[in-house]
Parts: C-alpha cells; sequence; structure tokens
C-alpha cells in the first residue's frame, strides 16, 4: 500500500526519488511515534459526515515545539524538517482517509497540495514553508474537492447571518485553481457529501464588490461571487497580501 500510495503522488507531481530519500533520511533522525500522536490528535478529533472536526481549531503546539526543538538540536532548518515530518506522515493520513472512507483520488489530490509545496521549498535557498497551514492537509483537516478546498469549522463572526458558535464549512481557494462553474459546482456536490448540509464560509479578495465594476460579465470571477451572499467587507491599501 504504501508505495503504491507514494509512488501516485511522486509521479503527479514529479517528485524525484532522490529528494524524497532526502527527505526520508531527515525525518528518520526526526520523527517518533510520540511527535506523529502529537500532530494527529486523535482525542481531540471528531468525525462528522466523511470529515474530521476540530471544535477548539488544529493549532498542535505541543507538536509544532517539540519539532522544532529536534530540528535545532540536529542543526536542521525548520522547513525542511516539517517538510520532511509531513512526507513521512503520508501512510497515517492514508489509514485515515481509509477510516473517514474518502476515496483514494480525494486523498492523493489533498495529499499533493502539500507535496508541490514540499517540491517548490526544495529549490529555494532560503526555504520559506507555511508548516503550520500545511498540518491541516496532512491531518485532513483541509480536503481538496476538485479545485477547492475546505475544511470544518465554528463560525466566530458578530454577524447575525448564522448563529455564532455553530459548525460551518470554510472554503479556500488555492493559487491558480479551476474556478470555473462547472469546476465549483462539482466541488459543492463533493463538499455536500463529504462535510454534510451547512454553510459554506468563504473569505477572499476574489469576493470583493469592486469587481462588478471591473471585471466582464463571463468572468468566472463574478460567477464565483454570485455564489455567496457577501455579509461583510473590508477595505485596505495594502497590497502585500494579496499577490
Amino acid at each position: 500500500m504504501k508505495s503504491l500510495i507514494l509512488q501516485t503522488l511522486y509521479d503527479k507531481v514529479s517528485f524525484s526519488k532522490d529528494a524524497a530519500n532526502s527527505l526520508y533520511s531527515i525525518a528518520d533522525k526526526t520523527n517518533s511515534p510520540e511527535l506523529e500522536a502529537l500532530l494527529f490528535c486523535d482525542k481531540k478529533r471528531q468525525i462528522i459526515q466523511k470529515s474530521v472536526f476540530y471544535k477548539d481549531g488544529f493549532y498542535p503546539h505541543a507538536f509544532f515545539d517539540k519539532a522544532k526543538a529536534i530540528f535545532d538540536e540536529n542543526n536542521i532548518c525548520h522547513a525542511h524538517g516539517f517538510a520532511a515530518l509531513y512526507l513521512s506522515y503520508f501512510e497515517k493520513s492514508y489509514n485515515l482517509a481509509r477510516t473517514l472512507n474518502l476515496n483514494n483520488q480525494i486523498f492523493i489530490d489533498t495529499a499533493n497540495a502539500v507535496l508541490l509545496e514540499i517540491k517548490n521549498i526544495l529549490h529555494q535557498k532560503e526555504p520559506y514553508f507555511d508548516y503550520v497551514f500545511f498540518a491541516n492537509y496532512v491531518v485532513l483537516n483541509i480536503l481538496r474537492l476538485g479545485s477547492l478546498d475546505f475544511q470544518n469549522g465554528v463560525f466566530d463572526y458578530d454577524y447575525n447571518v448564522i448563529p455564532k458558535g455553530q459548525r460551518a464549512v470554510f472554503m479556500h481557494i488555492p493559487d491558480r485553481s479551476d474556478i470555473s462553474q462547472k469546476s465549483r459546482q462539482n466541488s459543492y456536490k463533493m463538499c455536500k457529501e463529504i462535510f454534510g448540509e451547512g454553510y459554506i464560509i468563504c473569505d477572499s479578495w476574489l469576493l470583493f464588490s469592486e469587481h462588478k465594476n471591473m471585471l466582464d460579465a463571463s468572468s468566472n470571477i463574478l460567477s464565483l461571487m454570485n455564489d455567496f451572499h457577501i455579509f461583510s467587507e473590508t477595505k485596505t491599501h495594502n497590497y502585500t497580501e494579496l499577490f
């Protein structure tokens, strides 16, 4: 199972065997069953439909702190260290996917979101890896369903559109993803099957209301906007977070 699933992942993003072996050698020096258990937080995890839910949020402080201490002891940069650990955890992720009754394609697409990022940082002189965000994919807290990403969460906004504290599904739009209507509808259909009925929340600059005055009527961005009811909008002149 392990070699078949991992080889499928590597082939899809052209991830070299040498790169994988290099990272596995780091994982061999740093990983342990205790460290792995700190990330997957089994006791804090609930299963809803075919998805996982961390009611109090997912941020395994103990895992991050312990892993960074181990990296420092072994003179391993944090980006490569977390990349190595996440790569070595794919087998456990796959077993969790089977527990959730997710099909192999959903697991492969979700894992590839991490693998593509790992592939990118291996070519950087000063690698940056958002290990906090991508940990969510490793534990399947975020799933890539078609071209869009979804995760369970708690609605924590002071707006009278959804009761505060209610579970909701949060949607992320990956860079360069297909947001055509056909692709989005496919993702929404998969989301309903995996997460069940519920609200979908999206916080994205793509939903900026002024797009209606700037984009052609046939724009996929405008089509995306029509999928949502905009209940809050914040304008800023700081564009560094947009690109």
